[in-house]
């Protein structure tokens, strides 16, 4: 250490100080007590508390070096006057100590300026412990509220001209003077919350002492900003707590009604994000419950965070105990009624709203329903809509659970028309509707007294009552015989829609059997069970196409007034299935029974159409029928022309579409990503967010990150990560953290990725987030990771799907972990997954890679002939090859031919591969001209690569040399081709060439270590250790390492992974150990042999 500095201090363990002893204690009169002590260790200080860290240290340091001096101003007042403080360095060291100066300094504090007391408040975040212990914290905002206490027209950014704020003023006197002008609110929006606390401490209006409205509006905008930004939650709850109870207080006062209804339905979202107090919380809802007559439906459409569900239903349930409680207590009848009639209106509008949430449950619906006495309804037939709408958005709800969502419905308050529409509809259970139609014939008139005395003969013969009740009686009869033969038929109907649900992915016979029995039992035209039939002959998957089309054919003809609704469901249920020409035929079928289309009708067949054609076919039915104005058949025009890859024509739609809605713009945005036109995605989302009445949802944010995985920009995917998701705007599900763990992986933020997924909701980890996770390693060549990742996912009993197999198949393929492998493939077998092209790839795959090529031929025969496509054949062919079985890669190779599977590039590597191994220098000839001339393709750097390195190994150097000049012609030789030709020339000992090659190479890729790595061995063949010895140290000036060789051994189901020259492995030791034995018996064995 230099003598000049004899002392060191750490300074909150951040940073080390060297100083000089005697300057220290000239002015620090705590260092000086220290160092006079003699307790610190060759001259050290520790101090891991000191204010404001190494800054504050720093500028004290300054100030003992030049002679007692600093410059003072707002920003650095605070931390120098704590330092001093803390330092003791005042009137006992020096006449002209720190703290005198700073003292000096903040006696002028009222003659500051405004924006210079707001820097100084914010400064002291950083040390506000101290700043609050010694008084500053209370100095500065008593200037603060002075400045606000004054002229609210005078520029809170020039110095004062009045003096008459003194230091003597005191919060209490300043609160009674507050203006009423909010002047003041954005400038404090910068301070940090805790300032914000002492703040409003300070004026006595901290939580359930706050009354002063200022202060509640100041409040509302300061934490409507915090939430917008995403700052931590938990550090804005007192100030939430304190909000909340200003508004409950201006709520109470008679006085004066500061806040509307929807006025504290916005206080409640904006309070309720920082972890609202449970009496709080209570208390607005109070206040919000005495005045929900005057709410609205947008009021009540508040986000959700409970299990999925889009709305928060929990909360309406609360608001809505608390209006009844409150209005049944009343001691006006008439004006309660009232209240509780447009109530009644609201809450049957929100539950037509939230109707359609597929997360919502039965159980909060009914809660919703039936939170209001029936007297708040004079009709229910808004609860039967919701009803009607909740059962259309959830079509696999059983026939129980439709008739518990009945229970709240009243037939008697009905309307006519509402109950004739529920008697027709198939979606309410028939014993339902009849009690229905049983409750309306309550409301047949009877003749009174006074009417029959007054009546003629005739007339009493007409009416008679003798004879009026006799009919009724026989009616009632009637009725309950049909009621309990419909008891009889409901039984029968869902056995056999049990049946039904079991027979799916059966054969056709199967499917004959049960719609034989329906015809015996003449339900055959029941519309539930023939749209059940219909979803099990679709997924039936053992029947031939002409097959199902003849007997699709024969069961629509059965049907005496077909309605779209049947058809629709037909369209539906077969464009789920394997079969994707059968909404076609039904769509045929349909027009040639004389049945027109409705607006559901298109965008069920635009979903079929964008997969197997193009969307002109429907186009022109669409405009005949007058339904291209329709939004619905207009958003599945858009998305189905850009699945297509007519992009031009789904802009053309969406540009001439009156209305731009976000499920048109997300059609749009997603056309893009799908046809990797990422850019334009992401300039169309921009356009999106410009436009006006717009609103980003989920399903829009999905694609976008998509997009920003596409292209890599991190910077946006963690925008909107922070901008829309963490801030609330959209509602968090398990799609868009899926979404988001694959963008961070696209990326390349690995740790980001892992950390969102560890951080998503438990609810939210199924197949497809578990998946990504899984893919996303596996492109980060972190195999080990994926294969852990899948054992967590099997023990949290998430059953994977095709994409998690063959990811885990690929991991299990490159690190050459058998036991793994074999452990999937007996899952598939185990659970009966259907083994289809990609599964039976990278089965086929894996067991090459791992050297079992036999079971991968056996699995290859095995495999149906409708699966065995271009991939299948392709990884066969390449695991011979890189087996050492080059001839039967061939012959294999001419099998595909024969079976006319086309190859593609990738084939082609595999088979030229084999060639190489294998010797065939002709061979691999006729087929790289096979490839041009007979196939049209190009070839590419890796097929030049194939045939260096077969002309090499045969010795063709000169060849070899000629085929990257052709190469070079068309594109850059890659290092990987050039280190092929430089291989050969170290085998063949043709060392000029492979000089002149790898100088080539090296001028190439400069920054390319295997480069350097390969020159210099072939100077060490050819003994020119001088050369050799320059490239080595060229490669050592450059700071390029030869890549380090990775190795897995699987044992007892454990994956150990081991790095040329780590030693990181808990048992590398033994490893070595056991290394260097092997080595030293190989020696003695060679020298026992040599003697």
């Amino acid at each position: 250490m230099p003598k000049l500095c004899d002392v060191q201090v750490h300074i909150n363990g951040q940073q080390i100080f060297f100083l000089k002893q005697k300057v220290l204690s000239k002015y620090c009169g705590r260092l000086k007590k220290v160092l006079n002590q003699g307790k610190i260790r060759s001259h050290v200080i520790e101090i891991n508390d000191f204010p404001g860290g190494p800054d504050g240290f720093e500028l004290v340091s300054r100030f003992c070096y030049n002679n007692g001096t600093i410059p003072i101003t707002a920003s650095n007042v605070p931390l120098l006057h704590c330092s001093a403080l803390y330092l003791a360095m005042d009137d006992q060291m020096v006449s002209n100590n720190l703290l005198q100066q700073t003292q000096t300094f903040l006696d002028g504090i009222y003659y500051w300026k405004w924006n210079e007391l707001v820097l100084s408040l914010k400064t002291c975040d950083l040390f506000y412990v101290y700043a609050d212990s010694y008084g500053l914290l209370d100095k500065l905002i008593c200037a603060l509220l002075a400045k606000i206490a004054q002229d609210s027209d005078i520029n809170p950014f020039t110095t004062s001209s009045s003096s008459s704020s003194s230091s003597s003023s005191s919060p209490e006197t300043i609160k009674s003077t507050l203006p009423t002008k909010a002047w003041w609110f954005k400038d404090l929006g910068i301070l940090p919350p805790k300032i914000i606390e002492k703040l409003v401490q300070s004026l006595g209006a901290y939580k359930r002492d706050n009354n002063n409205l200022m202060v509640t509006r100041f409040l509302l905008q300061y934490l409507k900003t915090a939430s917008q930004s995403g700052r931590k939650s938990s550090e804005f709850r007192g100030l939430a707590e304190t909000a909340g109870y200003g508004v409950i207080f201006a709520g109470q006062s008679q006085s004066q009604r500061a806040f509307s209804c929807r006025g504290v339905f916005w206080v409640l979202r904006i309070v309720c994000g920082f972890g609202l107090g449970r009496d709080c919380r209570v208390e607005l809802e109070k206040l919000i419950g005495g005045m929900l007559e005057q709410a609205t439906l947008d009021d009540l459409l508040i986000p959700g965070h409970d299990m999925g569900v889009y709305y928060d239903v929990n909360l309406v349930m609360r608001l809505v105990r608390v209006f009844v409680e409150i209005n049944g207590s009343e001691s006006d009848h008439a004006l309660s009624l009232l209240k509780l009639n447009k109530v009644g209106r609201l809450i049957d509008n929100y539950l037509r709203e939230i109707s359609p949430d597929q997360n919502l449950k039965i159980s909060k619906f009914l809660g919703i329903a039936e939170c209001l006495p029936d007297s708040a309804r004079d009709c229910f037939d808004g609860v039967y809509r919701a009803i009607d709408i909740y059962l259309e958005s959830h079509p696999m709800i059983t026939f129980e659970e439709r008739s518990r969502l009945c229970r709240c419905l009243n037939y008697k308050k009905l309307s006519f028309g509402a109950c004739k529409d529920l008697a027709k509809n198939p979606r309410i259970p028939p014993r339902i509707a009849m009690q229905a139609l049983i409750s309306q014939q309550t409301k047949i008139p009877s003749p009174s007294k006074d009417e029959s005395a007054s009546m003629t003969p005739s007339q009493i013969v007409l009416y008679d009552t003798d004879i009026f009740s006799q009919d009724k009686q026989d009616m009632r009869l009637n009725l309950e015989r049909m009621q309990s033969r419909v008891v009889e038929l409901e039984k029968l109907c869902r056995e056999m829609k049990g049946q039904m649900s079991s027979l799916k992915h059966r054969n056709l016979e199967e499917c004959k059997q049960i719609h034989s029995v329906m015809i015996a039992s003449g339900m055959s035209d029941d519309p539930f069970l023939l749209t059940e039939f219909i979803q099990c002959l679709a997924f039936s998957q053992t029947h031939p196409i002409p097959t199902s089309l003849s007997y699709a054919s024969i069961l629509i003809a059965t049907i005496h007034t077909p309605l779209p609704r049947f058809f629709n469901k037909a369209i539906q249920a077969f464009s789920n299935s394997c079969h994707p020409h059968m909404p076609l035929f039904c769509y045929a079928t349909m027009r040639q029974n004389g049945v027109s289309p409705d607006q559901h009708t298109f965008p069920l067949l635009l979903k079929t159409f964008s997969n197997i054609q193009h969307p002109f076919l429907l186009y022109a039915h669409i405009i005949k029928f007058g339904f291209h104005f329709d939004p619905f058949v207009r958003n599945a025009l858009i998305s189905a022309f850009a699945n297509s890859g007519f992009l031009h024509c789904a802009r053309r739609v969406f540009s001439e579409s009156s209305f731009q809605d976000v499920v048109a713009w997300t059609a749009l945005i997603d056309g893009y990503v799908k046809n990797d036109c990422a850019d334009e995605a992401l300039r169309c989302f921009v356009n999106m967010r410009s436009s006006a009445g717009t609103r980003v949802d989920g399903v829009t944010i999905v694609s976008i990150l998509r997009a920003a995985g596409m292209v890599g920009d991190v910077y946006f995917g963690r925008w909107v990560h922070g901008f829309y998701v963490e801030a609330g705007r959209v509602q968090l599900d398990a799609y868009i953290c899926s979404a988001l763990v694959d963008m961070y992986f696209k990326c390349g933020h690995c740790d980001d990725a892992r950390k969102m997924f560890d951080e998503m909701p438990s609810s939210y980890r199924n197949v497809v987030s578990w998946t990504a996770l899984i893919n996303g390693y596996v492109q980060f060549r972190r195999f080990k990771d994926a294969l852990l990742v899948f054992q967590d996912m099997l023990s949290h009993n998430i059953i994977p799907n095709h994409f998690t197999l063959t990811s885990v198949l690929h991991a299990s393929a490159h690190i050459g972990g058998l036991e793994q492998g074999r452990f999937i493939h007996q899952y598939i077998d185990r659970n009966k997954v259907y083994l289809n092209s990609v599964l039976g790839t990278a089965l086929i795959n894996m067991y090459a890679k791992c050297g079992c090529i036999d079971e991968a031929l056996l699995l290859f025969e095995k495999l149906p002939v409708a699966v065995k496509d271009v991939y299948t054949w392709t990884a066969i062919i390449n695991g011979l090859a890189v087996n050492g079985e080059g001839l039967s890669s061939l012959e294999f190779f001419s099998c595909m031919l024969r079976n006319g599977v086309q190859p593609n590039e990738v084939t082609f590597i595999g088979v030229l591969s084999a060639c190489s191994h294998g010797g065939l220098v002709d061979e691999g000839k006729r087929l790289f001209e096979l490839m041009r001339n007979a196939y049209n393709m190009e070839p590419n750097v890796d097929h030049y690569g194939c045939m260096v390195d077969l002309l090499g190994r045969a010795g063709y150097l000169e060849d070899a040399k000629q085929m990257i000049d052709e190469m070079a012609m068309i594109m850059k030789p890659s290092a990987g081709v050039l280190g092929a030709l430089l291989s050969a020339c170290i085998i063949h000992k043709d060392y000029q060439m492979g000089e002149h090659v790898g100088n080539y190479l090296i001028n190439l890729h400069p920054n390319h270590s295997g480069a350097y790595a390969l020159l210099a061995n072939l100077y060490s063949r050819c003994q020119n250790w001088e050369a050799a010895a320059e490239v080595r140290k060229l490669m050592k000036a450059k700071g390029l390492e030869k890549s380090a060789g990775y190795s897995w051994v699987q044992v007892d189901g454990l994956i150990h992974e081991f790095k040329a020259f780590d030693h990181s492995h808990k048992e590398s030791s033994s490893v070595y150990w056991i290394l260097d034995s092997i080595l030293l018996q190989l020696k003695l064995a060679d020298q026992t042999q040599q003697e």
